[in-house]
Protein backbone atom coordinates (compact mmCIF):
# COMPACT_ATOMS: atom_id res chain seq x y z
CA UNK A 1 0.00 0.00 0.00
CA UNK A 2 1.41 3.29 -1.12
CA UNK A 3 1.42 6.32 1.80
CA UNK A 4 1.85 9.76 -0.24
CA UNK A 5 3.97 12.01 2.41
CA UNK A 6 3.60 15.90 2.24
CA UNK A 7 6.69 17.89 2.25
CA UNK A 8 6.57 18.50 6.23
CA UNK A 9 6.05 15.38 7.25
CA UNK A 10 8.89 14.30 5.15
CA UNK A 11 10.79 16.84 6.97
CA UNK A 12 10.18 15.09 10.18
CA UNK A 13 11.37 12.03 8.85
CA UNK A 14 14.63 13.51 7.40
CA UNK A 15 14.06 11.31 4.59
CA UNK A 16 13.57 12.89 1.36
CA UNK A 17 11.20 10.48 -0.88
CA UNK A 18 10.79 10.23 -4.86
CA UNK A 19 7.56 11.90 -6.16
CA UNK A 20 4.91 8.88 -5.88
CA UNK A 21 2.63 8.05 -9.31
CA UNK A 22 -0.36 9.26 -9.83
CA UNK A 23 -2.78 7.43 -7.46
CA UNK A 24 -5.47 5.24 -9.82
CA UNK A 25 -7.08 3.06 -7.00
CA UNK A 26 -9.45 4.65 -4.84
CA UNK A 27 -8.05 2.04 -1.65
CA UNK A 28 -4.40 3.03 -2.30
CA UNK A 29 -4.15 6.06 -2.24
CA UNK A 30 -3.38 7.45 1.72
CA UNK A 31 -2.00 10.98 2.15
CA UNK A 32 -0.03 11.75 5.65
CA UNK A 33 0.55 14.70 6.89
CA UNK A 34 1.94 16.36 9.97
CA UNK A 35 1.14 19.66 11.60
CA UNK A 36 1.66 21.01 15.53
CA UNK A 37 -1.95 21.46 17.73
CA UNK A 38 -1.49 23.58 20.37
CA UNK A 39 2.30 22.05 20.79
CA UNK A 40 1.61 18.82 19.98
CA UNK A 41 2.31 17.03 16.57
CA UNK A 42 -0.75 15.29 15.16
CA UNK A 43 -0.25 13.15 11.92
CA UNK A 44 -3.21 12.94 10.03
CA UNK A 45 -3.72 10.23 7.33
CA UNK A 46 -6.32 10.48 4.71
CA UNK A 47 -8.10 8.28 2.34
CA UNK A 48 -8.20 11.16 -0.42
CA UNK A 49 -10.84 9.35 -2.71
CA UNK A 50 -13.47 9.49 0.05
CA UNK A 51 -11.99 12.33 2.27
CA UNK A 52 -11.72 9.88 5.20
CA UNK A 53 -8.80 10.48 8.39
CA UNK A 54 -7.30 8.83 10.46
CA UNK A 55 -5.69 11.61 13.44
CA UNK A 56 -2.54 9.88 15.27
CA UNK A 57 -2.11 11.97 18.45
CA UNK A 58 1.10 12.30 20.47
CA UNK A 59 3.83 11.67 18.08
CA UNK A 60 6.96 12.58 20.15
CA UNK A 61 10.61 12.25 18.52
CA UNK A 62 11.44 8.40 19.21
CA UNK A 63 8.08 7.64 17.69
CA UNK A 64 9.21 8.56 14.17
CA UNK A 65 10.83 5.16 13.22
CA UNK A 66 8.25 3.48 13.90
CA UNK A 67 5.63 5.35 12.09
CA UNK A 68 4.45 3.29 9.69
CA UNK A 69 3.58 0.23 12.17
CA UNK A 70 1.50 3.26 14.03
CA UNK A 71 -0.08 4.19 11.05
CA UNK A 72 -1.30 0.56 10.14
CA UNK A 73 -2.34 0.16 13.46
CA UNK A 74 -4.39 2.97 13.68
CA UNK A 75 -6.36 2.18 10.41
CA UNK A 76 -7.29 -0.73 11.52
CA UNK A 77 -8.60 0.42 14.87
CA UNK A 78 -10.62 2.87 13.00
CA UNK A 79 -12.24 0.28 10.80
CA UNK A 80 -13.22 -2.07 13.62
CA UNK A 81 -14.67 0.65 15.42
CA UNK A 82 -16.77 1.30 12.33
CA UNK A 83 -17.78 -2.45 12.41
CA UNK A 84 -16.28 -3.22 9.44
CA UNK A 85 -15.60 -7.18 10.49
CA UNK A 86 -12.37 -8.35 10.35
CA UNK A 87 -12.74 -10.46 7.61
CA UNK A 88 -12.57 -7.72 5.99
CA UNK A 89 -9.90 -5.66 7.15
CA UNK A 90 -7.34 -8.63 7.09
CA UNK A 91 -8.38 -9.00 3.33
CA UNK A 92 -7.61 -5.04 2.61
CA UNK A 93 -4.16 -4.42 5.63
CA UNK A 94 -3.24 -7.45 7.30
CA UNK A 95 -1.31 -6.68 10.35
CA UNK A 96 2.56 -6.06 9.56
CA UNK A 97 1.75 -4.51 5.95
CA UNK A 98 4.73 -2.35 4.99
CA UNK A 99 3.52 0.97 3.79
CA UNK A 100 5.17 1.84 0.39
CA UNK A 101 6.09 5.83 1.34
CA UNK A 102 6.36 8.09 -1.74
CA UNK A 103 6.36 11.84 -2.09
CA UNK A 104 2.67 13.55 -2.23
CA UNK A 105 1.68 14.95 -5.98
CA UNK A 106 1.05 18.99 -5.66
CA UNK A 107 -2.23 19.37 -4.39
CA UNK A 108 -3.28 15.77 -3.08
CA UNK A 109 -3.57 16.85 1.08
CA UNK A 110 -6.83 18.03 0.85
CA UNK A 111 -6.25 18.46 5.19
CA UNK A 112 -3.30 20.37 4.89
CA UNK A 113 -5.31 24.10 5.82
CA UNK A 114 -7.79 22.82 8.18
CA UNK A 115 -5.17 21.02 10.04
CA UNK A 116 -3.73 24.11 10.87
CA UNK A 117 -7.22 25.32 11.99
CA UNK A 118 -7.98 23.77 15.46
CA UNK A 119 -11.43 24.68 15.21
CA UNK A 120 -12.38 22.37 12.33
CA UNK A 121 -10.02 19.34 12.43
CA UNK A 122 -13.01 17.30 15.17
CA UNK A 123 -14.74 17.21 12.21
CA UNK A 124 -13.35 14.27 9.97
CA UNK A 125 -13.49 11.83 11.94
CA UNK A 126 -12.23 9.66 14.85
CA UNK A 127 -9.23 10.46 17.49
CA UNK A 128 -6.91 8.42 18.13
CA UNK A 129 -4.82 8.99 21.26
CA UNK A 130 -1.60 7.02 22.23
CA UNK A 131 -2.85 4.70 24.75
CA UNK A 132 0.54 5.34 26.87
CA UNK A 133 0.12 9.09 26.52
CA UNK A 134 -4.11 9.66 27.56
CA UNK A 135 -2.85 11.50 31.17
CA UNK A 136 -0.51 14.16 29.13
CA UNK A 137 -3.41 15.61 27.12
CA UNK A 138 -4.99 17.85 29.04
CA UNK A 139 -5.15 20.04 26.02
CA UNK A 140 -7.13 17.44 24.02
CA UNK A 141 -9.42 17.39 26.96
CA UNK A 142 -9.94 20.89 26.51
CA UNK A 143 -10.56 20.92 22.47
CA UNK A 144 -12.83 18.55 23.44
CA UNK A 145 -14.83 21.11 25.85
CA UNK A 146 -14.72 23.81 23.21
CA UNK A 147 -16.01 21.76 20.75
CA UNK A 148 -18.87 20.95 22.57
CA UNK A 149 -18.57 17.00 22.69
CA UNK A 150 -18.15 16.16 26.01
CA UNK A 151 -20.93 15.50 26.84
CA UNK A 152 -21.78 12.79 24.60
CA UNK A 153 -25.12 11.52 25.72
CA UNK A 154 -27.00 14.25 24.54
CA UNK A 155 -25.35 14.13 20.94
CA UNK A 156 -24.45 11.08 19.62
CA UNK A 157 -26.93 10.45 16.90
CA UNK A 158 -25.97 14.16 15.82
CA UNK A 159 -22.20 12.93 15.43
CA UNK A 160 -22.66 9.82 14.39
CA UNK A 161 -24.39 10.94 11.24
CA UNK A 162 -21.66 14.11 10.79
CA UNK A 163 -18.90 11.35 10.71
CA UNK A 164 -20.82 8.83 8.70
CA UNK A 165 -20.40 9.87 5.52
CA UNK A 166 -16.59 9.48 4.71
CA UNK A 167 -16.71 5.63 7.14
CA UNK A 168 -19.90 5.43 4.55
CA UNK A 169 -18.11 5.42 1.23
CA UNK A 170 -15.50 3.48 2.73
CA UNK A 171 -17.36 1.07 3.96
CA UNK A 172 -19.03 0.74 0.45
CA UNK A 173 -15.70 0.50 -1.06
CA UNK A 174 -14.20 -2.36 1.47
CA UNK A 175 -17.49 -4.43 0.82
CA UNK A 176 -17.45 -3.93 -2.68
CA UNK A 177 -13.82 -5.22 -3.35
CA UNK A 178 -13.05 -7.25 -0.46
CA UNK A 179 -16.58 -8.32 1.12
CA UNK A 180 -18.60 -11.53 0.98
CA UNK A 181 -20.07 -14.31 2.88
CA UNK A 182 -18.39 -14.25 6.65
CA UNK A 183 -18.81 -16.37 9.48
CA UNK A 184 -21.96 -14.59 11.75
CA UNK A 185 -23.77 -15.31 14.93
CA UNK A 186 -27.35 -15.25 15.54
CA UNK A 187 -27.78 -14.38 19.05
CA UNK A 188 -31.43 -14.45 20.87
CA UNK A 189 -31.63 -12.31 23.73
CA UNK A 190 -34.41 -12.60 26.23
CA UNK A 191 -35.33 -10.32 29.20
CA UNK A 192 -38.08 -11.67 31.39
CA UNK A 193 -40.59 -9.03 32.09
CA UNK A 194 -42.65 -11.04 34.77
CA UNK A 195 -45.36 -10.74 32.83
CA UNK A 196 -44.25 -11.20 29.51
CA UNK A 197 -41.23 -11.98 27.74
CA UNK A 198 -39.17 -9.45 25.98
CA UNK A 199 -36.87 -10.87 22.89
CA UNK A 200 -35.09 -9.55 20.47
CA UNK A 201 -32.99 -11.42 17.86
CA UNK A 202 -29.48 -9.79 16.45
CA UNK A 203 -27.42 -11.27 13.75
CA UNK A 204 -23.79 -9.84 14.15
CA UNK A 205 -20.57 -10.63 13.03
CA UNK A 206 -18.59 -13.84 14.49
CA UNK A 207 -15.36 -11.18 14.84
CA UNK A 208 -17.19 -8.70 16.42
CA UNK A 209 -15.80 -8.62 19.78
CA UNK A 210 -18.10 -8.69 22.75
CA UNK A 211 -17.96 -4.28 23.29
CA UNK A 212 -19.02 -4.55 20.36
CA UNK A 213 -22.43 -7.13 20.90
CA UNK A 214 -23.06 -4.85 24.27
CA UNK A 215 -23.53 -2.00 21.75
CA UNK A 216 -25.80 -4.18 19.42
CA UNK A 217 -27.68 -4.99 22.52
CA UNK A 218 -27.86 -1.31 24.01
CA UNK A 219 -29.41 -0.56 20.76
CA UNK A 220 -31.96 -3.91 20.02
CA UNK A 221 -33.23 -3.20 23.28
CA UNK A 222 -33.46 0.99 22.71
CA UNK A 223 -31.64 1.79 26.07
CA UNK A 224 -28.99 3.99 26.05
CA UNK A 225 -25.27 2.50 27.44
CA UNK A 226 -25.36 4.67 30.32
CA UNK A 227 -24.56 2.38 32.69
CA UNK A 228 -22.16 -0.57 34.02
CA UNK A 229 -23.34 -3.85 32.34
CA UNK A 230 -21.03 -7.46 32.66
CA UNK A 231 -21.18 -10.66 30.77
CA UNK A 232 -21.18 -13.93 32.62
CA UNK A 233 -19.97 -17.22 30.42
CA UNK A 234 -20.51 -20.47 32.11
CA UNK A 235 -18.65 -22.99 32.85
CA UNK A 236 -17.47 -24.70 29.39
CA UNK A 237 -14.39 -27.10 28.48
CA UNK A 238 -11.39 -25.64 29.94
CA UNK A 239 -12.80 -23.11 31.71
CA UNK A 240 -13.99 -24.99 35.56
CA UNK A 241 -15.25 -21.00 36.65
CA UNK A 242 -17.57 -18.31 35.11
CA UNK A 243 -15.57 -15.71 33.32
CA UNK A 244 -16.67 -12.20 33.33
CA UNK A 245 -16.43 -10.24 30.78
CA UNK A 246 -17.23 -5.85 30.68
CA UNK A 247 -14.84 -2.77 30.33
CA UNK A 248 -11.56 -2.30 32.58
CA UNK A 249 -13.07 0.19 34.93
CA UNK A 250 -16.44 -1.73 35.56
CA UNK A 251 -14.32 -5.61 36.41
CA UNK A 252 -12.23 -3.04 38.53
CA UNK A 253 -15.20 -2.62 40.66
CA UNK A 254 -17.65 -5.68 39.80
CA UNK A 255 -14.74 -8.28 40.41
CA UNK A 256 -12.12 -9.33 42.57
CA UNK A 257 -8.65 -10.50 42.54
CA UNK A 258 -9.26 -13.86 41.95
CA UNK A 259 -12.39 -13.76 39.65
CA UNK A 260 -11.41 -15.09 35.93
CA UNK A 261 -12.17 -11.88 34.54
CA UNK A 262 -11.18 -10.73 30.57
CA UNK A 263 -11.50 -7.27 28.95
CA UNK A 264 -14.59 -7.40 26.35
CA UNK A 265 -13.16 -5.09 23.77
CA UNK A 266 -10.27 -7.56 23.03
CA UNK A 267 -12.41 -10.73 23.18
CA UNK A 268 -14.26 -12.16 19.88
CA UNK A 269 -17.56 -14.15 19.66
CA UNK A 270 -15.97 -16.52 17.73
CA UNK A 271 -13.03 -17.31 20.52
CA UNK A 272 -15.58 -18.04 23.35
CA UNK A 273 -18.95 -18.83 21.67
CA UNK A 274 -20.55 -21.55 19.31
CA UNK A 275 -24.30 -22.32 18.51
CA UNK A 276 -26.39 -23.84 22.06
CA UNK A 277 -24.22 -21.86 24.59
CA UNK A 278 -26.23 -19.36 27.06
CA UNK A 279 -24.65 -16.80 29.00
CA UNK A 280 -26.23 -13.75 31.05
CA UNK A 281 -25.75 -10.08 30.19
CA UNK A 282 -26.46 -7.85 32.86
CA UNK A 283 -26.99 -3.96 32.32
CA UNK A 284 -26.78 -1.38 35.15
CA UNK A 285 -25.78 -3.22 38.21
CA UNK A 286 -28.02 -0.85 40.43
CA UNK A 287 -31.73 -1.65 38.57
CA UNK A 288 -30.16 -4.82 36.98
CA UNK A 289 -31.70 -5.10 33.48
CA UNK A 290 -30.60 -8.85 33.34
CA UNK A 291 -30.98 -10.38 30.47
CA UNK A 292 -30.28 -14.34 28.87
CA UNK A 293 -28.35 -14.80 25.81
CA UNK A 294 -28.77 -17.79 23.51
CA UNK A 295 -26.59 -18.33 20.63
CA UNK A 296 -28.96 -20.06 18.17
CA UNK A 297 -27.17 -20.10 14.90
CA UNK A 298 -23.55 -19.84 13.18
CA UNK A 299 -24.14 -18.54 9.42
CA UNK A 300 -22.12 -17.36 6.40
CA UNK A 301 -23.98 -13.41 5.66
CA UNK A 302 -22.86 -11.16 3.30
CA UNK A 303 -20.57 -8.57 5.42
CA UNK A 304 -22.38 -5.43 4.05
CA UNK A 305 -26.04 -6.80 5.57
CA UNK A 306 -24.22 -6.84 9.28
CA UNK A 307 -25.32 -6.45 11.45
CA UNK A 308 -29.38 -6.68 11.33
CA UNK A 309 -32.59 -8.16 13.40
CA UNK A 310 -34.30 -10.77 12.35
CA UNK A 311 -37.64 -10.97 15.42
CA UNK A 312 -38.82 -9.26 17.93
CA UNK A 313 -41.39 -9.31 21.05
CA UNK A 314 -42.50 -7.82 23.60
CA UNK A 315 -41.82 -4.26 24.85
CA UNK A 316 -38.53 -3.40 26.60
CA UNK A 317 -38.92 -0.78 28.87
CA UNK A 318 -36.54 2.38 28.80
CA UNK A 319 -34.05 2.05 30.87
CA UNK A 320 -34.80 5.49 32.51
CA UNK A 321 -37.58 2.76 34.99
CA UNK A 322 -34.65 1.64 36.90
CA UNK A 323 -35.54 -2.20 36.02
CA UNK A 324 -38.13 -4.66 35.89
CA UNK A 325 -39.66 -4.04 38.91
CA UNK A 326 -39.67 -0.10 38.55
CA UNK A 327 -41.05 -0.74 34.55
CA UNK A 328 -44.02 -2.97 36.22
CA UNK A 329 -44.75 -0.44 38.79
CA UNK A 330 -44.81 2.14 36.17
CA UNK A 331 -47.21 0.71 34.20
CA UNK A 332 -49.73 0.21 37.21
CA UNK A 333 -49.29 3.28 38.00
CA UNK A 334 -50.16 4.94 34.29
CA UNK A 335 -52.98 2.13 33.71
CA UNK A 336 -54.91 3.15 36.94
CA UNK A 337 -56.05 6.92 37.20
CA UNK A 338 -57.05 6.59 40.46
CA UNK A 339 -53.75 5.59 41.53
CA UNK A 340 -52.23 8.09 44.52
CA UNK A 341 -49.40 9.05 41.59
CA UNK A 342 -51.02 8.86 38.47
CA UNK A 343 -51.66 13.01 37.89
CA UNK A 344 -48.26 12.82 38.59
CA UNK A 345 -46.54 10.70 36.30
CA UNK A 346 -49.22 11.06 32.96
CA UNK A 347 -47.69 14.26 31.99
CA UNK A 348 -44.11 12.49 32.08
CA UNK A 349 -45.17 9.51 30.20
CA UNK A 350 -45.06 10.98 26.72
CA UNK A 351 -40.96 10.50 27.27
CA UNK A 352 -41.29 7.00 25.20
CA UNK A 353 -40.95 5.20 28.15
CA UNK A 354 -42.91 2.53 26.78
CA UNK A 355 -42.41 2.02 23.00
CA UNK A 356 -43.37 -0.73 20.13
CA UNK A 357 -40.41 -1.64 18.07
CA UNK A 358 -40.25 -3.28 15.04
CA UNK A 359 -37.63 -5.48 13.16
CA UNK A 360 -36.86 -2.28 10.94
CA UNK A 361 -36.51 0.03 13.38
CA UNK A 362 -33.92 -2.41 15.36
CA UNK A 363 -31.97 -2.66 12.32
CA UNK A 364 -31.85 0.77 11.84
CA UNK A 365 -30.34 1.79 15.41
CA UNK A 366 -28.07 -1.11 14.67
CA UNK A 367 -26.70 1.11 12.55
CA UNK A 368 -26.28 4.29 13.63
CA UNK A 369 -26.93 4.16 18.05
CA UNK A 370 -24.30 0.99 18.15
CA UNK A 371 -22.24 2.69 15.96
CA UNK A 372 -21.85 6.12 17.88
CA UNK A 373 -21.11 4.23 20.88
CA UNK A 374 -18.87 2.38 19.60
CA UNK A 375 -16.77 5.83 18.31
Amino acid sequence: MKLYCTEDLQERLEAPLAAGPEPTDPLDCWCAHVASIQGTDVVSVSLTSVRFTVLIWGIRRGHWDSLDARIVQRIREVLTAYQIPLEIIDRYLPEGTVLEKCAAPAGMDPFHTDLEDEDHFLDWGILWEEEEEKDDHSDFQDLQNDANISDMESETNALARDWRTPAANLTALLHQRYGGPIPALELDLTLDMQRYMARRTVVVPASATFWQLHCALQAACRWTNSAMHLFTLPPMGDRQHPLLLSDASALSILTGPDTPSTVEDTARLQDYLQPGDTFSYLYDTRSCWRCTVQVTHSLMVPSAELPFCTACAGIIPSDDLCGVEGALTMQDILANPCHPAYHEFRPLSRRDWFLEDSIEEITQRLHTDALAWQL
